[in-house]
């Protein structure tokens, strides 16, 4: 990630600042804090369960961290107690922070270091499907691997000191869902920590209908909803997913008599790479709209996906799953950990038509389309909406020991 000049300043004088503070404020119990999206947005886990720490919790001191004055005045309207990283208050707020809550990396949140008596936890932000971390092969690093000299070494081994703090070595606990996915998260996040299965703060909301109805949507009253989100290529250095059916009239025709709506929404990843956004009446594009993936599902009547892990959080509304397989990203991309060849939870297809035919089939009956029982069992111990609670006796035991 390459820093502008005002940035880097910033990262200089905080970073000193918060080095000094670091020493001099305690831990406090009870003091935690959440950030996610690289500093840049109030989403996914962290989001989910700081809220529920505020609702049934109120004796902790819970704060989230952001590095976007957008994401502190939004939360501040709502009365979520919110810090700039690069504040007087952020600073303190951190220095005594018990626990350190993040969702996407570890620069999630700068400036907290390692101290006795804190710890950190990542709320993953999907169940292991596509290989990453620990496990990307090694030809798909060598491939995309930059070269870089002593004197950038030098800088980043600095930087880590300074502003980053803490690596994933420091976490010892990584949630899941259900035993099948437990057998997958040592490869993905290494062995030397737990992974006890309590499911996913952020699905929580799956099962509020009245939250959900209060978060940011687009006008799709009445229309039957299906959403398109593929993952990533290469990390947001490969192309940009294809729109589908945006260059065929006769299929938008027949969404416009059937009320159905396409919603596009490319990986977070991916929006840099997009040169226009192609949308219609019946074909909208999201991917720029600060909406929140929980409530893109939870809005959805059928999902299409390809190598996203979001299938499975959709897996907890019981509704149809279609596979969109496109190009050929197992062999040419990061790759799978499993395959769902054997018992595909959903309707796989490889091409416009074959997909067309498959929405046609969900609008005319969806129940028929819809995952099985035992599907969703092998992916979810728990379809409770009761995570975040899991979540927050798991961790008070953890900090107690």
């Amino acid at each position: 990630m390459k820093l502008n000049a005002k940035t880097q300043f910033q990262e200089l004088v905080w970073g000193l600042l918060a080095r000094v503070v670091n020493v001099l404020v305690p831990v406090r119990k009870g003091h935690w804090v959440f950030a996610s999206d690289y500093g840049n947005q109030c989403r996914e886990g962290s989001k989910y369960l700081l809220e529920y720490m505020l609702r049934e919790h109120s004796d902790y001191h819970c704060t989230f961290v952001t590095r976007n004055p957008v994401v502190r005045e939004n939360l501040s309207k709502k009365g979520i107690p919110c810090v700039m990283n690069f504040s007087w208050k952020g600073v303190c707020s951190i220095a005594r922070a018990e626990a350190v809550f993040f969702t996407q990396y570890c620069d999630d949140i700068y400036f907290a270091y390692r101290k006795p008596h804190r710890k950190y936890y990542f709320l993953v932000h999907g169940m292991p499907y596509k290989r990453a971390f620990n496990a990307v092969p090694d030809a798909f690093r060598r491939k995309y691997a930059r070269k870089v000299s002593a004197f950038r070494r030098l800088g980043a081994a600095f930087r880590q000191w300074l502003v980053l703090a803490f690596t994933m070595d420091d976490v010892k606990m990584v949630s899941c869902c259900s035993e099948f996915n437990q057998r997958y998260m040592p490869d993905f996040f290494g062995s030397g920590k737990n992974y006890p299965i309590l499911g996913m703060p952020r699905n929580d909301a799956l099962f509020q209908d009245w939250r959900m109805n209060e978060e940011p949507w687009i006008d799709t009253d009445g229309k039957f909803v299906v959403t398109y989100m593929p993952t990533h290529r290469a990390y947001g250095k490969g192309k940009a997913t294809p729109t589908p059916f945006i260059n065929r009239p006769d299929i938008q025709q027949w969404m416009a008599d059937n009320q159905v709506v396409f919603v596009m929404k490319n990986h977070p990843n991916m929006v840099s790479a997009l040169s226009d956004v192609q949308e219609n009446s019946v074909i909208r594009d999201i991917s720029r709209l600060s909406i929140d993936p929980q409530v893109a599902i939870w809005h959805s009547d059928v999902l299409v996906t390809d190598y996203s892990s979001v299938w499975m959080d959709y897996l907890l509304l019981d509704r149809p799953i279609l596979f969109y397989y496109y190009d050929n990203y197992e062999e040419e991309d990061e790759g799978l950990l499993f395959s769902l060849k054997d018992d595909c939870p959903g309707h796989e297809c490889s091409n416009e038509e074959e997909l067309f035919d498959l929405i046609r089939r969900c609008r005319e009956n969806p129940e028929a389309m819809r995952p099985r029982p035992d599907q969703i069992r092998k992916y979810h111990k728990y379809r409770d909406g009761l995570s975040c609670q899991r979540h927050f006796e798991a961790i008070r035991e953890d900090l107690s020991q």
